[in-house]
């Protein structure tokens, strides 16, 4: 009974379910009616905004945007085309400054970099304008020189002309003036041969005759010197081998000889001797075992210091001293010609001669130009060569010249002629120096 029961009360609730979910079901009707309704209307407000700002965008499109166009290009394109060219502008070199501004500030900013351009131009069109002006006086100056050089020109050439003239005429006068000087010159080198001849004949009998008279004097000469008991030999070559003194005593390791001359001898410090063996003597060439040299005189003796020591034999006591220039009773006259070679360098001193007189006058000897019957010594280095005659045509300088050196080789071979034919010892540059002890200072670090 009870199950029965359950079974007739159920659709009840189940219709109160039913009409409580219609009504819920119509409360949301009507709300959501209401509010559709609402925004039905918020809607069509916001068509109608909408459709205002499209009309208002479709203004800009059609009326706004092609005069910004037509102001950014000038012409009637596309606003993204007036974009980009309007970007491409802003990178171009003068505006990329602005790039970042917008176009007004750059116009702003080219105007003004126009501007100032402008008044640059001005101000170098008014400095082009002034140069003008200058160039304009600077061509009349000019074309005023030019007209002045013309004159000048035209003046020159009549002068040159005038002178070209006066050449030709002076040009043949001196022709003539040559051609007669040419044949006076031809008189005079047929007179000068034949005087040269002439001379040639007379210089030839006067040597002969010179010859005769050196015999003469070299035989009287020998006939004095043999009376005077002189000693045997030539009287040259017993005056050159003719010790001065002797060596006293030879301190080997001090470098040190003592000699016996002395003040009273006429000895004075500086003065060279060459040492000689006193069992050997003096030889024919002179050639020392060694060379001394005095610094310190005394009254009867002398210290002497060795300057070239003995490569064999030491000097010992007794030895012989000697020097050509040096004699204790007179005084050696010598001649000195010809170039010298003093320091063994293979050429010859341009002052060797002078060294060479020099040496002979500070060791007590006296030097003489000529040889005569006094001179005891001939002291002869190298012989000049013959200088070659210049030709006829040869300048006055040449001849000059030439005269010049014929006139030393003359000299030097006739010193040597005379030397000769008087029996006068003739002393090269070597046999000097052996002779003399003396030894160049360039020598001495040999």
């Amino acid at each position: 009974m009870a199950q029965v029961v359950g079974r007739r009360g159920s659709p009840i609730y189940v219709v109160i379910l039913l009409v409580f979910l219609v009504l819920i079901a119509a409360l949301l009707a009507v709300v959501f009616y209401v509010q559709n309704s609402d925004n039905l209307k918020k809607l069509q407000q916001k068509e109608q905004e909408l459709l205002a700002l499209k009309k208002q965008r479709d203004k800009v499109q059609n009326e706004q945007i092609p005069a910004l166009v037509q102001k950014i290009t000038g012409r009637d394109v596309a606003w993204d085309q007036a974009v980009k060219e309007a970007s491409d502008a802003l990178t171009l070199q003068h505006a990329q400054p602005y790039a970042n501004l917008g176009l007004i500030v750059a116009v702003k900013g080219l105007n003004d970099r126009i501007e100032a351009n402008l008044k640059h131009i001005k101000s170098l069109e008014a400095s082009i304008e002034s140069q003008k002006r200058t160039l304009v006086q600077k061509d009349r100056i000019l074309a005023e020189l030019k007209k002045n050089h013309e004159a000048q020109m035209r003046k020159l050439q009549q002068e040159l002309e005038a002178a070209r003239v006066k050449f030709a005429k002076d040009l043949a006068d001196k022709d003539e003036q040559l051609k007669r000087a040419v044949k006076e010159k031809d008189a005079i080198i047929v007179q000068r041969d034949q005087e040269k001849a002439r001379l040639g004949q007379e210089r030839d009998n006067l040597r002969v005759e010179l010859s005769k008279r050196d015999a003469i004097i070299a035989k009287q000469r020998e006939e004095i010197w043999r009376l005077k008991g002189k000693g045997r030999g030539k009287p040259g070559e017993v005056a050159l081998r003719k010790p001065d003194g002797k060596v006293l005593r030879a301190l080997a390791e001090q470098q040190i000889v003592f000699i016996n001359l002395g003040k009273e001898d006429n000895i004075k410090p500086g003065l060279p001797f060459s040492v000689y063996s006193k069992e050997t003597g003096i030889p024919k060439d002179g050639k020392p075992k060694a060379a001394i040299v005095v610094v310190n005189v005394g009254p009867t003796t002398s210290e002497c210091r060795i300057v070239t020591p003995p490569k064999e034999e030491p000097i010992v006591k007794g030895d012989l001293v000697a020097n050509v220039v040096f004699d204790t009773s007179r005084t050696h006259h010598f001649v000195v010609a010809g170039e010298f070679d003093l320091y063994g360098e293979g050429r010859t001193d341009p002052l060797g001669s002078r060294r060479v007189r020099k040496l002979i006058e500070s060791f007590g000897g006296k030097v003489s130009d000529t040889v005569s019957v006094e001179t005891d010594f001939v002291v002869l280095g190298q012989k000049p060569p013959r200088p070659p005659q210049p030709g006829e045509n040869a300048p006055p300088d040449e001849w000059r010249m030439y005269q010049d050196k014929l006139k030393k080789y003359n000299k030097v071979k006739q010193i040597e002629a005379v030397a000769i034919a008087l029996q006068i010892p003739i002393l090269n540059t070597t046999r000097f120096l052996a002779f003399s002890g003396y030894v160049p200072k360039k020598r001495l670090s040999e």
